[in-house]
């Protein structure tokens, strides 16, 4: 599991400004399951992985791109 790895925070590119459940409304900045507020960070051992802090925990997930 990813959350299991070890990665190193690296800098801020952005954070959750809108929740949504309906695909139409996403734009960048929108989630359906992190809170508004959310930071979003790179790692610096890997650029296909993100790092987020949320609610007092420390939660990565793999990028994918969509297109």
């Amino acid at each position: 599991m990813i959350n299991e790895l070890q990665f190193t925070e690296n800098s801020k590119v952005g954070k959750i400004e809108a929740n949504s459940s309906y695909a139409a409304e996403f734009k960048n900045g929108t989630a359906n399951k992190l809170s508004v507020g959310t930071e979003i960070f790179t790692v610096k051992e890997r650029n296909d992985v993100l790092m987020v802090k949320a609610d007092g925990e420390v939660k990565f997930y793999y990028l994918l791109a969509e297109g």
